[in-house]
């Protein structure tokens, strides 16, 4: 083997690393969380840029669609305070029901070992049009959530049990979780519930009183 035999395949080695190297550089200085879903892009970059929250195609919603004020809860099923936000928000939804909606987007803690499959299973009672109405039964649920508290509610609220089944085996939503995760993530939301009200997030105690008075600022 003559020297520059010797030499070739080391050169190759130090491009393919230098190659490697400069991937990864380029990675860590433009690295964008990017998830598209219904034309919609959620993006974080370095640049700072705004991201606009939008209601997704099986984002359940609660109130007219064609409102002009929406009210984003991101929230978890095993949250304590989540019921008690919830039901203050249905409270002002019957005040201004032309102006304002709700849209409920899950966000499934870490901390919460079975609110990820209360989510999925919710979403699957939304594609019977029974969400809110399971929604409410998982919320007022007294004992531990499990495929067989799932499988009772479903029955109560008569939907097609084969059909919300294999719904739920099957994680049919569980894109749309991640979807409401990953926003979550872009918008810093550290804890349940979250509220924002347009693109407006909400700090402060959560009270009738408090959010009202920024709903009647935003109401044209």
């Amino acid at each position: 083997m003559t020297k520059h035999d010797k030499i070739l395949p080391i050169v190759v080695i130090i491009l393919i690393l230098i190659g490697v190297g400069f991937l990864f550089y380029n990675l860590f200085n433009f690295y964008k969380i990017i998830k598209i879903k219904n034309e919609v892009q959620i993006i974080e970059n370095t640049s700072k840029e705004k991201y606009e929250i939008s209601s997704f195609l099986n984002d359940p919603i609660k109130g007219s669609r064609s409102a002009q004020i929406s009210i984003f809860l991101f929230t978890d099923y095993e949250t304590k305070e989540t019921k008690d936000v919830l039901d203050l928000i249905d409270q002002i939804l019957k005040k201004y029901p032309d102006n304002i909606n709700l849209v409920w987007k899950d966000l499934p803690l870490t901390t919460n070992i079975f609110s990820n499959s209360a989510a999925l299973a919710a979403r699957c009672a939304l594609e019977q049009n029974k969400y809110w109405e399971y929604n409410s039964e998982l919320l007022n649920a007294d004992e531990k959530f499990s495929l067989n508290l799932y499988k009772n509610i479903a029955e109560k609220l008569k939907l097609d049990s084969t059909k919300f089944l294999n719904c739920y085996a099957s994680k049919k939503y569980m894109n749309d979780i991640n979807t409401n995760l990953t926003e979550a993530y872009v918008l810093k939301i550290e804890k349940t519930p979250a509220i924002f009200i347009n693109q407006q997030r909400f700090e402060g105690e959560i009270t009738q009183e408090n959010l009202e008075n920024i709903i009647n600022s935003m109401i044209e």
